[in-house]
C-alpha cells in the first residue's frame, strides 16, 4: 500500500491505517479519534505531519520500519512509538500528552528533535543506538520518575543534547551501555545511573543538581 500527499481529518478512529510493507510519505492526520497514522510491519512512514489526534499515538509503525522527517505534535497519547529494529530518524516531536517517542528493542534513533512531551522525551528498550538528538523541556508534568532519555542496557548513547527536562536529563536503568559524549545541563540529574556496569567517557554535565548520579553504583569511566 502507498499513501502520498494525503489528508486525513476528523476521523472517528484512525487518521491513516496500512499493513505491513507500506508506503506513507507527505500526508497530514489530524484530530482524529484515535492515532493519527498506523502502519504495519517494515513500513517507511516520511515526511508526514501529524497532530490533535484525540487517542492513541501520533504515529505508530511495526517492527522494521523507517520513520523519518515527520512532523508530529499536541497528540492526547504519545508521539511516535516504532517497534522492534525500526528507525526513527530526523522527526520533530513537541507538544505530547504523553511519551516523545517510544522505541522498542534494537532501534536506531538517531538527529530528532523532542521537545516540551508531557513525560519522557525518549524512551528506549535495549540494544540501541541513540546519537544526535536535542532533547529539551521534556517531562512537563514534572513527574519524579520521568527523564529526557530513558536507556535500558546494551545501548550506545552518543552526541545527544539534553536541557531543561525535568528530574533527569538521561537515567540509565539497564548495564553494559555506552554513553560518549553527551551534554546535559539544567536538570535534577544531568546523567543518573541506577545500576552498575556502565562506561561512559568525554561527557560534559553543567548547571545540573547533581551532575553524575551514581546512587552507589560502580562506573567505568
Amino acid at each position: 500500500n502507498q499513501v502520498v500527499n494525503c489528508f486525513a481529518g476528523g476521523n472517528g478512529g484512525y487518521g491513516i491505517e496500512v499493513g505491513y510493507n507500506s508506503i506513507v510519505n507527505d500526508s497530514i492526520a489530524v484530530n482524529n479519534q484515535n492515532t493519527g497514522i498506523l502502519a504495519g510491519v517494515s513500513s517507511t512512514v516520511r515526511n508526514n505531519t501529524s497532530h490533535d489526534n484525540q487517542a492513541g499515538y501520533g504515529i505508530y509503525a511495526g517492527s522494521g520500519s523507517i520513520l523519518e522527517g515527520n512532523t508530529v505534535y499536541q497528540n492526547r497519547g504519545t508521539g511516535i512509538f516504532a517497534d522492534t529494529s525500526s528507525i526513527i530518524n530526523n522527526n520533530t516531536v513537541r507538544s505530547n500528552d504523553e511519551f516523545g517517542i517510544t522505541a522498542s528493542t534494537r532501534s536506531k534513533v538517531t538527529g530528532n528533535v523532542v521537545t516540551e512531551n508531557s513525560k519522557t522525551a525518549i524512551f528506549a528498550y535495549s540494544q540501541m543506538i541513540i546519537t544526535d538528538n536535542i532533547i529539551q523541556g521534556n517531562n512537563t508534568s514534572n513527574n519524579p520518575n520521568l527523564m529526557g532519555l530513558n536507556i535500558g542496557s546494551h545501548s550506545k548513547v552518543e552526541s545527544n543534547n539534553l536541557y531543561n527536562n525535568a528530574q533527569n536529563n538521561i537515567y540509565v536503568a539497564g548495564n553494559k551501555n555506552v554513553i560518549i559524549g553527551n551534554h546535559t545541563a539544567f536538570s535534577g540529574a544531568g546523567i543518573n545511573f541506577q545500576v552498575t556496569g556502565n562506561y561512559y567517557k568525554d561527557n560534559t554535565a553543567s548547571g545540573n543538581t547533581v551532575n553524575y548520579d551514581l546512587n552507589g553504583t560502580t562506573q567505568t569511566d
